[in-house]
């Protein structure tokens, strides 16, 4: 056995994960080249999540009870988001390795992630965490979304990114950090504590983003994982909460950007594309109110976004949804912009149904 500044803990935090959980355990069971143990943390699971964990006779892992009793919300998306926050800060003590990975139930991993992370914490002992790139799967694991990104080019230098750096990256180009990748040190783990429910499903960024304050972080640019995308899952089916409410990570920047001098280190364009993003969110709001035929409150909408926010979008896709709200706002003033607004859904969903469907050629 090694010590524990290399031995590594990998906790899969699980909810009614039946139908993946072993593939995603077999795929943790053949890690190459590190020393690991695997704590499988049960929410009270009502599938037999807990009975096949059980199956397995390998030491390496063991099986956990989360001492949180999730709420009877009957799928409430709101509650069990909360429930996944609360669920999540019952895993700061699990285990024994100093470098701790929090993987996900329902996503597969290539046999060397592991050891690459622990080899990127230990050539940068100043990094409180790593991540790394991945490809998208659907529900029966088929390659999906087109094929896998790399980082925004403008990044892709960055060896460790501070918090300023990494919150103007995520401003610029969106959220490009994989969730389901996380190896952390313990330590800095515990000082910056778990997932805050207050932020919902952007409970993550939040996390990351106080991470980077405590550490810098880095990024793998390596494709080691199969990220699962479905409209199974409970965080795909929770955005439902949103259909009329602004998307929470708009919460996180503006927590950062009044309790830090983030705002006073990041570049204008940064600042600029976050007005351009709350606008395109209030525009999506406010086409669901047009289909839902809440007029009044759509055209509110549409107002905040175009005219009060005043968005000046630099990348052209950003432009399309800004002239669209415009083309949209000027079928309110025509009367029938809840006739735009449907037929927009219903593209809408279609070309999301196909981005899940498509394989790779």
């Amino acid at each position: 056995m090694t010590n524990n500044s290399s031995f590594v803990t990998i906790i899969v935090p699980a909810y009614n994960a039946a139908a993946t959980i072993k593939e995603t355990l077999d795929s943790l069971l053949a890690q190459r080249n590190v020393e690991f143990e695997i704590i499988v943390s049960d929410n009270h699971s009502t599938d037999n999540t807990a009975d096949i964990v059980r199956s397995y006779s390998d030491s390496r892992i063991s099986l956990v009870t989360c001492p949180v009793p999730p709420p009877d919300s009957d799928g409430d998306p709101l509650s069990i988001s909360l429930s996944s926050c609360a669920h999540g800060n019952t895993l700061l003590d699990y285990g024994k390795g100093e470098l701790l990975c929090i993987f996900h139930a329902d996503d597969v991993y290539e046999p060397y992630i592991v050891s690459k992370e622990a080899a990127f914490m230990n050539k940068y002992p100043q990094a409180g965490a790593v991540f790394t790139l991945g490809r998208i799967i659907n529900e029966n694991g088929d390659f999906c979304y087109g094929q896998p990104r790399p980082l925004p080019k403008p990044v892709r230098h960055i060896e460790l990114f501070d918090f300023s750096a990494l919150f103007e990256s995520t401003l610029l180009y969106g959220a490009f950090i994989m969730c389901p990748t996380l190896m952390t040190r313990r330590s800095v783990y515990k000082k910056v504590g778990g997932p805050r429910a207050e932020y919902e499903q952007a409970s993550d960024y939040d996390q990351w983003f106080r991470l980077a304050t405590e550490a810098p972080i880095g990024i793998i640019q390596e494709h080691l994982f199969f990220r699962r995308i479905s409209n199974n899952q409970d965080s795909y089916r929770g955005r439902s909460i949103y259909h009329y409410r602004p998307l929470p990570i708009f919460k996180v920047y503006d927590h950062f950007l009044a309790t830090t001098d983030v705002a006073q280190k990041i570049s204008t364009d940064a600042l600029r594309a976050l007005n351009v993003s709350r606008s395109i969110d209030l525009l999506r709001i406010a086409r669901n109110c047009f289909t839902d035929h809440h007029v009044s409150e759509a055209k509110n909408k549409i107002h905040k976004a175009l005219i009060s926010g005043r968005p000046k979008p630099a990348k052209l896709r950003d432009r399309v949804f800004i002239w669209a709200g415009w083309i949209l706002w000027g079928c309110t003033q025509l009367g029938f912009g809840g006739i735009i607004a449907r037929l927009q859904s219903k593209l809408l969903a279609q070309w999301k149904q196909r981005r899940l469907k498509v394989k790779l050629t």
